[in-house]
């Protein structure tokens, strides 16, 4: 029988599948007239060559490939590579052998000065960790990735990146006060990395401040040096160790009486010569709509309107950038009328708050609450209307907790009435009656 005869009577087979157990190898074939075999075949040989072992790796087309296994004991970290033949498998793995003895000779080039260094690191470390570790803990920290910077330098890079953020005003006004304590206590020339968590609780605990002025300046403090980290000018940001203030306790809201608001706003317009009468809008709308002060320094004429009888607050000068529309009082209209209202420009004017100063000083006004106009436009309302849904949409709020917790305080029954019906001299006879809402038990 001849090779051609002879392959003829040998039926071609084909690889269907493959599946590798710990143990063995099993393929299955099927010939040419459909019939399907199973073959198992034994784990491959394992070699070790100077404590690193070579492993045969079974591949789909029957062949074998070859893994270098190395250890980390030998190779610092666990290394896997393969390799096509035995023969290169073991040529690595005498490489790496050989660089394990070069690197354990480096020991010895060490000079005795370095040597007893290492010996002093490694007994301040006492075991905890290892000196390649602490090494790289102390390079992290006092030798940032972007180099040393000094507070001042830090600070006019954040305030850039918080005007580019288009913070408001008055966010601006609060970082720069906030950020300036900070670089005056410290130093300016004071690098960012030598500001150590005790320094900054030191710093944070000033008795001179309330609570409120504490938990301001740790927040802001904090959102300064969490953009060092962020700029890489700063491995870790001190402040995490230091527990935020305590949240300061919630005392009641003050709010002007009655007869402290009538009384005000007569001074305001009596003045002699009309010395005050430039101050009475703002007045106005802060007691009679319980506009904010800040949005109030922000408002323009252009966002009055008394034709529709309401004030536009802007997304720009909004609190949270949450516009509303806020009703106009009756009484507070005919105050504008009397006051006179201009068709453009600011509502707050130049030598606004030494004028108003003056204005509570003719009044008798001897102690100003904070926030006076819009806890008691909030007061005067609810008390008057009962209604908390329409007070917080006119404040601003998303609930009802802020309100009641700061901005309302009980008054008499019947105050809000008398407070809302509060008008101009001339026009006392001639009153706008606000529509009084009767809530039934």
């Amino acid at each position: 029988m001849n090779r051609t005869q002879k392959q003829a009577t040998v039926p071609r087979r084909k690889q269907t599948t493959w599946r590798k157990t710990q143990r063995a190898i099993y393929r299955t074939f099927k010939d040419a007239h459909g019939i399907s075999t199973e073959e198992r075949r034994e784990p491959l040989a394992v070699i070790k060559h100077k404590g690193i072992r070579i492993r045969e790796l079974p591949l789909r087309d029957g062949t074998v490939s070859h893994l270098c296994d190395i250890p980390a004991k030998i190779a610092g970290k666990r290394e896997q590579k393969r390799f096509k033949t035995r023969e290169e498998a073991i040529a690595y793995a005498e490489q790496a052998a050989i660089r394990r003895e070069n690197k354990g000779l480096e020991g010895f080039r060490l000079n005795s000065a370095h040597q007893q260094d290492a010996l002093d690191a490694l007994a301040l470390l006492k075991g905890r960790d290892t000196l390649v570790r602490a090494v790289n803990f102390f390079v992290s920290h006092y030798h940032p990735e972007k180099g040393d910077i000094t507070l001042q330098k830090l600070q006019a890079q954040f305030m850039a990146n918080q005007r580019l953020k288009e913070r408001r005003p008055a966010t601006l006004r609060e970082n720069e006060s906030r950020i300036e304590t900070l670089v005056q206590n410290f130093g300016e020339r004071t690098l960012v990395k030598d500001v150590t968590t005790e320094e900054l609780r030191q710093h944070l605990n000033n008795l001179k401040w309330s609570g409120a002025t504490k938990k301001s300046h740790y927040a802001n403090v904090r959102s300064f040096l969490n953009y060092a980290v962020e700029e890489k000018c700063l491995q870790i940001n001190p402040i995490i160790d230091i527990k935020p203030p305590a949240k300061p306790r919630c005392d009641k809201p003050g709010i002007l009486s009655v007869e402290q608001t009538r009384t005000l706003l007569r001074a305001i317009l009596d003045a002699e010569g009309g010395t005050f009468k430039f101050i009475g809008p703002y007045v106005i709308l802060g007691l009679f709509c319980g506009i904010r002060t800040n949005e109030l320094d922000q408002l323009n004429w252009e966002d009055i309107r008394l034709d529709k009888e309401y004030v536009a607050i802007s997304e720009t000068i909004a609190k949270n950038r949450r516009e509303r529309n806020v009703d106009i009082m009756p009484n507070a209209i005919e105050w504008l009328q009397a006051f006179g209202k201009e068709k453009c420009g600011p509502i707050r004017k130049p030598n606004h708050r030494k004028t108003f100063e003056s204005a509570q000083r003719t009044a008798g006004i001897t102690s100003w609450p904070k926030n006076a106009m819009r806890h008691s436009y909030a007061s005067y309302l609810y008390e008057m209307t009962g209604d908390e849904t329409k007070v917080i949409n006119q404040l601003g709020h998303r609930g009802a907790d802020v309100m009641f917790t700061h901005y309302r305080r009980l008054t008499d029954k019947g105050a809000g009435t008398e407070y809302f019906l509060i008008t101009p001299p001339e026009k006392a006879d001639n009153l706008v009656r606000f529509p009084v809402k009767v809530v039934s038990n």
